[in-house]
């Protein structure tokens, strides 16, 4: 049975992991500080179970249908709505479905390119885009500093920069393999989310933490519902996954260790990092980390 193909208890731990957290992540912090930390750890808490109980009810969904009682037809989330709601109403589904999928992929997209843009700035202390409003060749370095989640400026249009570059070639040629195959890719990057955040907050102790910064009800929780919704939208992976999954792994185990491994990495983060630094609402941890860095080296020299 251990040699039979397919996604594991680690790798679907891993895989469902990577799909509740992401460079979403990275905006966190602020959002503890802006509304006091109480509105978000409530509203991870509930959202966390809720979607932990919608996945399993999906699972359930897909083997009541016959032929797929141990998921061996590859049934998917389309297949459940017409089965259950009937041709007229399946596509609608589709069509709202594959609305969500686009929004979720332009928004994880976006942040990923600009979480490489800051990436460039740390490390080559630049980055560059080409623009199409206004037109031309851009170039942002470290010492123009970093206001808001983009290195570039709120007003200009790009075709492409550096960072959209680099999460292309990353991410294509990954959509060329099938989701098993895929598996290791997750596997390594639960490790090194693992390591980053580790990191990350090893840098917010060393900094110092000051309660201070982290009241318990702030000044602005609009937000806080639809960030947290956006980063457990992971549903879309389910059948997928319980496609692939070995008979030997546990899908309730799988499913809720996954949910309480995020929402206990999006608490501390979100606790810690309040703590750690004074931002706003459009901070991101990694250009405040790179300032702080990046102004240490240079008081050093």
């Amino acid at each position: 049975m251990s040699q039979v193909k397919g996604i594991g208890g680690f790798g679907s731990t891993a895989l469902l992991v990577s799909s509740m957290t992401g460079p979403g992540l990275s905006t966190i912090p602020a959002l503890f500080q802006q509304s006091g930390w109480l509105p978000p750890v409530f509203i991870f808490l509930v959202i966390a179970v809720l979607s932990g109980c919608s996945a399993l009810f999906v699972c359930e969904a897909l083997s009541n249908i016959k032929g797929n009682e141990k998921f061996q037809s590859k049934v998917e989330l389309t297949t459940i709505a017409q089965v259950y709601l009937g041709r007229k109403y399946h596509y609608v589904f589709q069509v709202l479905l594959y609305l969500a999928l686009q929004a979720v992929n332009v928004t994880s997209i976006i942040i990923a390119a600009q979480t490489f843009d800051s990436m460039f700035i740390t490390i080559f202390h630049g980055t560059c885009g080409l623009g199409v409003s206004p037109g031309g060749w851009f170039c942002v370095t470290d010492s123009e500093g970093i206001t808001g989640n983009s290195p570039f400026s709120s007003d200009d249009y790009f075709i492409f920069t550096f960072g959209y570059l680099l999460t292309a070639v990353m991410v294509i040629p990954l959509g060329f393999f099938s989701l098993v195959e895929n598996i290791a890719v997750q596997m390594i990057s639960f490790i090194v989310l693992i390591a980053v955040l580790i990191q990350w907050c090893v840098a917010f102790c060393q900094e110092g933490l000051k309660p201070e910064l982290l009241p318990a009800i702030g000044n602005n929780s609009t937000t806080v519902l639809g960030i947290v919704i956006f980063n457990y939208s992971f549903i879309t992976t389910i059948p997928s996954w319980v496609n692939d999954l070995k008979p030997t792994a546990n899908i309730h185990k799988c499913m809720w260790v996954s949910v309480i491994i995020s929402t206990i990495f999006y608490i501390v983060l979100g606790i810690l990092g309040a703590m750690a630094y004074q931002m706003d609402a459009s901070s991101d941890i990694l250009s405040i980390l790179s300032a702080n860095v990046c102004g240490v080296v240079t008081e050093i020299i």
